[in-house]
């Protein structure tokens, strides 16, 4: 038997998937488990799927979803900076949110509006989690703050 999922989580599927790849590897560095983690928190929505059309934002259901595994990862495999690129350090710095919208922004290179999109939330609200994370934030996180390979200022892969 045929599982036969909505319209309209496969075209939220289509839209987001790749760049919450992305972000999933940035934070864990293995593209095999990074696919893994992404494919999990995209089925676990499948499942919320009525619930999450019920929110405001469906984006911020997948989006905890998808933080929640990436979490999991980083514990079972002991969670250290190698296991995630060095950013994980940005984690025990800083807020998730705050940490989120840094990745997102500097290692992705997305701005507000695609990073809010992405994450469920207001573009204002990433701006105001980026300002205080620049103000927490040492000089000897610059590390994190670097473009990941293959991003570029012009993609926007969230939309």
């Amino acid at each position: 038997m045929a599982v036969q999922l909505p319209p309209d989580y496969r075209a939220f599927c289509a839209l987001y998937q790749d760049a919450y790849l992305r972000y999933t590897q940035v934070r864990i560095r293995d593209v095999q488990a990074g696919r893994r983690i992404v494919a999990g928190a995209l089925g676990l929505l499948a499942t919320q799927w009525p619930h999450a059309l019920t929110t405001i934002r469906p984006t911020e259901v997948a989006w905890e979803l998808l933080r929640s595994l990436i979490g999991r990862a980083g514990r079972a495999t002991g969670g250290g900076p190698n296991s995630a690129g060095g950013c994980e350090v940005l984690y025990r710095a800083l807020p998730a949110i705050q940490a989120d919208a840094v990745i997102l922004r500097h290692r992705l290179l997305l701005d507000a509006r695609s990073s809010a999109e992405l994450m469920g939330t207001e573009p204002f609200t990433v701006t105001c989690q980026l300002t205080l994370a620049y103000r927490s934030l040492p000089v000897t996180f610059a590390d994190c703050l670097q473009a990941a390979p293959g991003s570029t200022s012009a993609r926007n892969p969230a939309l």
